[in-house]
C-alpha cells in the first residue's frame, strides 16, 4: 500500500473511532438522564430541566443521530416524569421536536409570560394538521382577543351558489390523505425511550391537548438496537381544512355549533335556473344577507373578538353550475367587501 493511501486510511479510521466515541458519550448522557428520572428526589428532576437547557445548541442535530437521541431522551423522560418544564427550556426544540414540546407546553399555566407569542410563532407552520390544531387549542385556552381576531382575519369566507334546473341534493367529497408506517434507526444502547406523534380524534374522551379539535398522542418505542417502527401522519393544512378548523374555533368562542358558524361564514344557496338577471339578483341578495349576518356575529361577540375597527373582510363567491339545459351566461359575482366600523 502506498504511503499516501495508508495515511488516508489511517485518518478515516481515526475519524470513525472519534465519531463512535462521541456517540458513546451522548448515549452515556442519556443513561444519566434516565437514572435521574427514576429517582424520587426532586433535585434529580431539576437536573433533567438543567440538562435540557444545556442541550439548546443541539436544536439542529441530525435526525436520529446520537445528539438527537439525547434530546429525545430528555424530552421523553420529562413527559413521562410529569415535569413542568419552563417555556425557555422548550423553545429551542419547537421545530424539530414539535409534538413533544407541545405536550409539555400544555402543562404550563395559560398566563405564562411569552407563551402566547411562542404559540403564534408555532402557528405559522401548517405542515401538520394535528400539531397546528394543538397550537390552536392552547391559544383557545388562553382566550385572548388577539387570537380570535387573527382567526377572523384569516378564515376564508365563502358563499357557494349551486345552479340547477330543479331542486337537487348535491353530494360533496373532500380530498384524501394517507398515513405511513416506516422504520427509523437511532443509535443502539439507549435507555428505553419513545417517539411521539400527535393526532386529532373528535371522539377521544381524554385528550392530551383538549379544545374544539381534541388532540391526543401515540408513542413508538425505540428497541434496544435503535430500530423503531414509526407510525406518522403528516396532513398539511390546506385552504379547505383552514376554513373548517377556523370556523370550529370561532364557533367555540361564540358557544354555538360549528354548523351554525358555517351558515354564517360558508353558506351554500341553491338557485333554480332562470334568466341571468334573476340569478344575479338572487346572488346579490344572498351575499348581502351573509354580510349582515357576519356583522351581527361580530357585534354580538365583540368582547371576545376585541377591537376590530377598520378590519376588512371579503366574501368569495363560488358558482357550481349543474344545469343540463337552457343554460345562459354564468354570473360571476365579484368579492363582497365588508368593513367593520
Amino acid at each position: 500500500m502506498k504511503p499516501r493511501t495508508t495515511l488516508i486510511a489511517f485518518l478515516l479510521a481515526a475519524m470513525v473511532v472519534t465519531a463512535q466515541a462521541a456517540d458513546e458519550d451522548w448515549i452515556a448522557k442519556a443513561w444519566s438522564a434516565w437514572r435521574a428520572s427514576e429517582s424520587a428526589e426532586p433535585s434529580e428532576h431539576d437536573r433533567l430541566i438543567a440538562w435540557l437547557r444545556e442541550a439548546a445548541p443541539l436544536q439542529d442535530a441530525v435526525r436520529d443521530s446520537a445528539p438527537y437521541a439525547y434530546v429525545q431522551t430528555l424530552l421523553d423522560l420529562s413527559i413521562r416524569s410529569n415535569l413542568i418544564v419552563p417555556l425557555d427550556a422548550l423553545r429551542p426544540f419547537e421545530n424539530e421536536w414539535r409534538a413533544e414540546v407541545l405536550i409539555l407546553i400544555a402543562r404550563l399555566d395559560p398566563g405564562t409570560p411569552g407563551l402566547e407569542d411562542a404559540l403564534f410563532k408555532m402557528r405559522e407552520h401548517r405542515e401538520s394538521l394535528a400539531e397546528w390544531s394543538a397550537v390552536n387549542n392552547l391559544l383557545f385556552r388562553i382566550g385572548s382577543p388577539r387570537y380570535f381576531s387573527r382567526i377572523l382575519g384569516e378564515v376564508p369566507i365563502t358563499h357557494e351558489f349551486v345552479l340547477s334546473n330543479s331542486t337537487v341534493q348535491v353530494a360533496r367529497c373532500g380530498g384524501g390523505f394517507g398515513c405511513g408506517i416506516g422504520e427509523r434507526k437511532l443509535p443502539s444502547g439507549l435507555p428505553q425511550i419513545a417517539l411521539y406523534d400527535l393526532s386529532t380524534d373528535p371522539g377521544v374522551l381524554s385528550a392530551t391537548i383538549p379544545g374544539p379539535a381534541n388532540v391526543t398522542y401515540a408513542t413508538s418505542v425505540v428497541e434496544p438496537d435503535g430500530v423503531v417502527t414509526w407510525n406518522h401522519c403528516e396532513i398539511p393544512v390546506n385552504e379547505q381544512l383552514l376554513q373548517s378548523h377556523d370556523l370550529t374555533y370561532l364557533a367555540g368562542m361564540a358557544h354555538i355549533k360549528p354548523e351554525e358558524a358555517y351558515t354564517i361564514f360558508a353558506p351554500s344557496t341553491s338557485i333554480i335556473s332562470r334568466d341571468s338577471d334573476e340569478i344575479a339578483h338572487e346572488m346579490a341578495s344572498g351575499l348581502e344577507t351573509q354580510a349582515q349576518a357576519i356583522l351581527r356575529f361580530i357585534k354580538e361577540h365583540y368582547l371576545s373578538l376585541g377591537n376590530l375597527s377598520g378590519m376588512r373582510l371579503s366574501i368569495e363567491s363560488k358558482v357550481t353550475d349543474l344545469r343540463t339545459e337552457g343554460q345562459g351566461p354564468l354570473p360571476q359575482p365579484p368579492p363582497t367587501q365588508i368593513t367593520i366600523n
